[in-house]
């Protein structure tokens, strides 16, 4: 039943694009990203967020007009996110220093945006829709504890794959935009039997698009 459902939505989809202009683009990227971890052997400890690192990124474009006000965005991207935590000393304690964690992907975003105006040449939009990206290097250079228990992760339990949601908001400007927004992973990027982990990545895009 679920094959059937995207078969059709690929169709409708497919067809709406036959249809309608197409616009490529291409765009930078800077972002602020962490990961939150859970403990499922503790879920009272609720869940605890990592330090927020800088990260950067880039993609290309290829938008298609579906009517006045909505638009279809394709995006092949390249995007690096990942954590900062303190250190943990070799009796186990918590220390001071702090030590970065860095993921690089590619990924597939598929999102739709609504403008605001018709004259989309200078007009704001919201959008909302999903990526999946594939895990093709990371700088993890040991593994890494889960603070509230102390617990050592593996980074080899890291999801080669992942899937997350997008959202934000932009504006248009002839052919340049600039938007942002929020980047969250709806499956986790890490999961065993003891711990769950997600990401989260705030974004801001500058590029082009004609």
């Amino acid at each position: 039943m679920k094959l059937k459902i995207i078969v059709v939505l690929s169709l409708v989809i497919l067809q709406f694009e036959a249809s309608a202009q197409g616009h490529f683009g291409a765009y930078m990227q800077t972002n602020q990203s962490t990961m939150s971890v859970r403990s499922l052997e503790h879920p009272d400890f609720g869940t605890y967020k990592y330090s927020y690192i800088s990260g950067i990124g880039c993609g290309v474009i290829y938008e298609v007009d579906l009517n006045h006000h909505l638009s279809l965005s394709h995006r092949l991207n390249y995007s690096q996110k990942g954590f900062a935590t303190y250190k943990f000393s070799e009796d186990n304690q918590l220390t001071n220093q702090k030590e970065s964690f860095a993921f690089h992907y590619i990924r597939l975003d598929e999102f739709f945006k609504f403008w605001f105006e018709k004259n989309r040449g200078n007009s704001g939009y919201v959008m909302a829709g999903l990526r999946n990206e594939l895990l093709v290097a990371r700088e993890l250079k040991e593994n890494f504890r889960q603070p509230q228990t102390g617990e050592l992760i593996d980074i080899e339990n890291f999801n080669q794959w992942n899937f997350g949601g997008v959202f934000g908001a932009g504006l248009k400007n002839c052919n340049t935009f600039i938007e942002g927004g929020i980047d969250m992973d709806l499956a986790p990027a890490l999961e065993t039997e003891t711990t769950k982990v997600r990401g989260i990545t705030w974004f801001a895009n500058i590029g082009i698009i004609i």
